[in-house]
């Protein structure tokens, strides 16, 4: 009771959505997409400047941060890893769509993965050590896939086709040749990376 009989408030406190480690961790990852999106990066057919096919494992960071802190934690590593990537290296002027792809491909992963091991969708959380451990192969594969389509496939041709004033029937066939190839390996290495997610601290 405080003076005058009324009594105290209840001191609440406001749980954080990440740990001080998540954080950083999250910050490490937009570090290793900038590396592998640059240095690690390979561009195959190049057309106007701007490369329609490249190999590059660089969404996998992304992918791996959406599936440890939840979609909005892959967007973010998604968005801040592309514009550290162009900042770094630039072709022409920058363009806020593609990193919006790489931001929502994370999103499209952590998505579908909770849907096909019907977990709760939570739109930021800690690492679940369990969850990453029981993905496998094929319950990972769906997710990758769908953002390879509708990120790569589509929007990320349009975004280049209306930079470069062509259609995108021009730029959409190298997209699909390069999805084909990536999807697997993704799925592959993504899969990996969950399991070993603990040895990277990350859960």
């Amino acid at each position: 009771m405080t003076r005058g009989g009324a009594s105290a408030a209840p001191v609440t406190s406001r749980r954080k959505v990440w740990s001080v480690k998540s954080v950083v961790s999250m910050g490490l990852l937009c570090s290793l997409g900038v590396v592998l999106g640059t240095a690690l990066s390979f561009n195959i057919i190049p057309f106007g400047g701007t490369y329609t096919l490249k190999i590059s494992i660089n969404l996998l960071p992304v992918h791996l941060s959406a599936l440890c802190f939840g979609p909005l934690g892959g967007f973010i590593v998604g968005v801040i890893s592309d514009f550290l990537k162009w900042a770094i290296a630039p072709i022409g002027f920058y363009h806020p769509g593609i990193g919006v792809d790489m931001g929502l491909s994370g999103v499209i992963v952590s998505v579908t993965l909770a849907l096909i091991q019907r977990r709760r969708i939570r739109l930021a959380h800690e690492p679940d050590a369990a969850a990453l451990g029981s993905a496998t192969f094929w319950q990972i594969l769906p997710g990758v896939a769908l953002s390879q389509i509708v990120c790569s496939m589509i929007l990320n041709s349009y975004w280049i086709a209306s930079m470069q004033h062509v259609s995108i029937l021009v730029t959409l066939p190298p997209r699909v040749v390069n999805a084909a190839i990536m999807i697997p390996v993704y799925a592959l290495m993504l899969r990996a990376s969950a399991r070993h997610a603990t040895r990277f601290g990350l859960a």
